[in-house]
């Protein structure tokens, strides 16, 4: 079969490389090279840009992002226009997606920003003429004063209104103002100023609203901090901008502080608060040696740590980057409520026309009934609710999943997770912790337990492999041994002398090249001048959380729960034992995996969740690829959703608050239409006022959008526990 060529595949293998000592000498993890020939739909065109949709194509690629050959391909390219030129710094960027994920309120806020001390000013007085225009004064006078009311409080929707006319764009302010102005002409004076102070109250309301959503959302962005304290070689904490720190500098993390950049103890002790991060609720010790993500907490002692990746990179950052460019994917449901709004508006406004002149040219009624009618139709038929609310509650789910330390990079993910009914799972670093421990050590009846213990230890602590230091570890061993003509081999095993007597430590393979059979399968063995001594046994670790996975994820609706995994059958079995998944796969390579998956997705919507290294093809091929922490760019460039710090146990949460959330969608949609449509059939029969007209409109567009945002609250009523 011909090597793959795609991004992903390329990635993998290229990342698998440098990865030989995780196979040194125990077979532990097998070698992978990948054939993958059904990811090529993820290899991107050549650049042929068609508008706004190339450039939403851009953003949407699997390949690592570059900033500069976006643009670079953006200026030459995309010839669409983005209307005023924009700053290219970082923070303005952000905040530009920021804006552009928050429902597109910048379209339908009516191009009046937020309401200002002097927008209250003259509503109220608006308000005050209103209520004066109904005593007892001349005609006149009341016509001017509801004429007031109209101005004072309409003057930026008129405005923008007859800006909507001239240009042909026909949005909720071209229909309020059609309805107003011609209510008033018709001299319907309470019943134009009702549209527009209705509209107004339903216009704050509607503010209030979003910035709720923007409230939830700002805990997000504030998880990364700005500056560092930069250790100098005298040891001086010296505060500067976080981005200016290299890596391999020195810094220092008081206790309050949060962590800059993603960094590795030095020194000093501590408990870390990651909530922000992993959504994980306790607080995890720090010491030398561990590895600390950036946005977390040090909630106690001070830490000296040495940066690993720049602040571009951190963890926080990634979360940024990717809650700002979630909203570039929409998902069907959305994408349909789009292109439906742009369509329905004219059809409304034909309607409406229809309506003022059909009947009564048949002899029903007059022209001026008809057309107050027409008007009525025109405001109740207003799509705000859906264009609004719809994208609105796409945003919330990914804000309320992202604080269960899950990232979605799309709002078009959403709709897929809620759909998954099988999940299929790497079993290395995703099921099981990826940590190894020695099980037992069986010692042969002609030697003593001490000296295979010794033995092995003394061997074992010239390698760096992990299943050497597990055996470390097991053994406790610090008996001083002369040991001479160690000779590590890569993939077999360490061989040495100790006493004169020629000592083996590895797998099946190094005793096969001294022509020793073993009778029992073992991870590992240790020989004595070719007789076997000991046969270690290892397991992986299996977090608690783990063993309740499928319970939890059949609860929120997956049927079927499969591993897929390169390692051995034995291996497999008794993790999939210990965790209750009924149907597992071994020893398979990364096509393989695909093949599984393909056959899985035959018959369901599938989710592969894997460590993002060896699994890129088939986290590419999966309805929806889960990638296991941010730790490799190969994780986040093949995978659609990110499970923050290792938490599997989140995985449900994210899938049960994913269908919640699109029930709120869709419950925002029938309640939007039922109630439009209801409103429509009384106008047809006379029986419906104005006011209930701004209802069907601003009434029906804040409920849904208050609903909209209730999904934040979803988090908070939890379900599960850590």
């Amino acid at each position: 079969m011909s090597k793959c060529s795609c991004k992903a595949c390329a990635a993998a293998e290229q990342l698998t490389k440098p990865q030989n000592s995780h196979c040194h000498h125990h077979d532990h993890n097998h070698e992978q090279h990948c054939h993958c020939q059904q990811v090529e739909s993820h290899e991107q065109d050549s650049c042929g840009c068609e508008g706004h949709e190339h450039h939403t194509h851009h953003h949407d690629s699997h390949d690592p992002p570059d900033e500069e050959e976006h643009h670079r391909c953006h200026d030459a390219c995309c010839e669409h226009d983005h209307g005023e030129e924009h700053c290219s710094c970082k923070a303005c960027v952000e905040g530009e997606a920021l804006m552009k994920q928050e429902t597109h309120q910048d379209e339908h806020n009516h191009d009046h920003g937020e309401m200002k001390k002097i927008d209250f000013i003259l509503y109220g007085i608006s308000v005050a003429c209103f209520v004066l225009a109904f005593l007892p004064i001349p005609e006149i006078v009341s016509t001017i004063l509801f004429g007031a009311c109209i101005l004072l409080a309409g003057y930026d929707l008129l405005w923008n209104g007859i800006k909507g006319l001239f240009h042909l764009k026909f949005e909720e302010d071209t229909l309020m103002t059609i309805a107003a102005v011609a209510a008033f002409a018709l001299g319907e004076h309470p019943e134009a100023c009702m549209v527009v102070l209705l509209f107004k109250i339903g216009e704050f309301l509607e503010q209030v609203a979003i910035k709720r959503s923007r409230k939830n959302l700002k805990a997000l962005t504030e998880i990364r901090p700005d500056t560092a304290n930069r250790l100098l070689e005298d040891g001086t904490p010296v505060p500067v901008k976080a981005e200016e720190i290299q890596i391999g500098e020195k810094i220092l993390v008081r206790a309050g502080d949060k962590v800059p950049l993603d960094c590795v103890v030095l020194s000093g002790h501590s408990a870390i608060d990651s909530s922000a991060l992993t959504g994980e609720s306790i607080p995890v010790p720090a010491e030398t040696g561990s590895q600390l993500l950036s946005g977390s907490i040090n909630l106690s002692g001070a830490l000296t740590c040495q940066v690993n990746k720049t602040f571009e990179n951190s963890t926080a950052s990634q979360i940024l980057n990717l809650v700002y460019a979630s909203s570039e994917k929409k998902g069907k449901t959305e994408k349909f409520i789009t292109r439906f709004s742009k369509l329905y508006t004219p059809i409304v406004i034909i309607c409406g026309i229809l309506l003022a002149v059909v009947p009564p040219l048949l002899g029903i009624l007059d022209f001026k009934t008809w057309i107050l009618r027409s008007l009525i139709f025109l405001v109740a038929s207003c799509p705000c609710a859906l264009v609004i609310s719809v994208p609105l509650s796409f945003f919330s789910s990914i804000g309320a999943i992202s604080k269960q330390g899950i990232l979605i990079k799309g709002t078009k993910y959403v709709e897929t997770l809620s759909k998954i009914d099988c999940v299929a799972m790497d079993k290395t670093g995703t099921i099981t912790s990826g940590k190894i421990e020695v099980e037992r050590i069986d010692v042969m009846p002609e030697f003593t337990q001490e000296q295979v213990y010794t033995y092995t230890a003394a061997v074992e602590q010239y390698s760096n492999h992990p299943i050497s230091q597990a055996i470390c570890d097991y053994t406790q061993k610090n008996e001083k041994l002369e040991v001479s003509d160690v000779n590590e081999i890569a993939g077999f095993g360490v061989s040495a002398i100790i006493d004169g007597q020629q000592i083996l430590c590895g797998n099946q393979k190094l005793l096969a090249r001294y022509q020793m059979t073993p009778k029992t399968y073992a991870a590992s063995y240790l020989c004595i001048d070719g007789k076997i001594a000991g046969m270690i046994y290892l397991k992986e670790t299996i977090p608690q959380a783990s063993k309740t996975i499928v319970q939890e994820l059949e609860q929120n609706g997956v049927q079927k729960v499969v591993m897929l995994t390169g390692d051995s059958s034995q291996a497999a079995k008794t993790v999939a034992e210990q965790c209750g998944i009924s149907e597992y796969h071994a020893s398979l390579l990364p096509q393989d995996k695909v093949e599984q998956l393909q056959r899985l997705k035959t018959n369901h919507t599938v989710a592969f969740v894997g460590d993002g290294i060896n699994d890129a093809p088939v986290l590419a091929s999966a309805d929806l690829g889960i990638s296991m922490g941010l730790g490799s760019e190969i994780a986040n460039n093949s995978s659609d959703v990110v499970i923050m710090g290792n938490q599997l146990q989140n995985l449900p949460k994210a899938i049960h608050l994913a269908k919640r959330s699109m029930g709120v969608v869709k419950f925002n949609i029938a309640f939007a239409l039922l109630i439009k449509l209801i409103v429509i059939i009384l106008v047809a029969i006379g029986l419906a006022p104005m006011w209930l007209g701004v209802f069907a409109d601003t009434g029906v567009t804040i409920l849904a959008m208050l609903n909209s945002v209730r999904i934040f609250s979803f988090v908070r009523k939890k379900k599960y526990s850590s």
